[in-house]
């Protein structure tokens, strides 16, 4: 989702990053993949890998952003979410941090709606000013909170809060997983709320 979002921020209303990464260039897990995803390594490609890194490019995201880390994540630390939040806060953008020093890879559905309650929020009155008939909430969900909206995020987490979801709190919940190929990215996920 951040990364996507540095890349086309015009097309990014908000963003809501569960256990992402901000820095392509440091990070060391999965390379193979991502080389593939990137035409090449780092070493082959360092310059695709910066302008992929979000932390970089702090200076494009001016749309409300939430993320959630653990401190313990050893399959992508949190040092460059962290850095790339801290950034972001010293120039007064809409920024939400849920951080769990003690937390692993995951992040727990209360944390979750946290985050996207915190980007909705702010997208959502931003958006009724610009569309007809615009959004609406529709009742009450576990965060006392339904949207009636399409939103996309990325990644596996999105799914599993997803899942649980349904099974905690009964939400209709619609997903279209499709593969945005002539933007390159990876494992995009339509939600709508319903």
């Amino acid at each position: 989702a951040l990364t996507f979002a540095a890349l086309h921020p015009e097309l990014v209303d908000g963003v809501v990053s569960m256990n992402g990464t901000a820095n392509l260039v440091e990070y060391d897990k999965f390379q193979d993949a991502i080389a593939a995803s990137y035409g090449g390594s780092k070493t082959d490609r360092p310059d695709e890998y910066r302008r992929r890194s979000a932390e970089f490019h702090a200076d494009r995201l001016d749309m409300p952003i939430a993320v959630t880390r653990g401190g313990r994540d050893s399959v992508v630390p949190a040092a460059s979410v962290l850095r790339l939040i801290e950034s972001l806060k010293k120039q007064n953008r809409p920024v939400n941090s849920i951080h769990r020093p003690e937390g692993g890879h995951d992040t727990n559905l209360a944390d979750a709606t946290t985050a996207f309650d915190y980007v909705l929020e702010r997208v959502i009155p931003a958006e009724l000013g610009n569309q007809q008939g615009g959004w609406r909430r529709v009742g009450p969900s576990i965060s006392g909170r339904r949207w009636d909206i399409p939103f996309a995020a990325v990644g596996d987490q999105l799914q599993q809060f997803v899942d649980r979801a349904q099974l905690d709190d009964g939400l209709g919940v619609g997903l279209v997983a499709e593969q945005l190929r002539d933007r390159r990215a990876h494992d995009a996920v339509g939600v709508g709320l319903e």
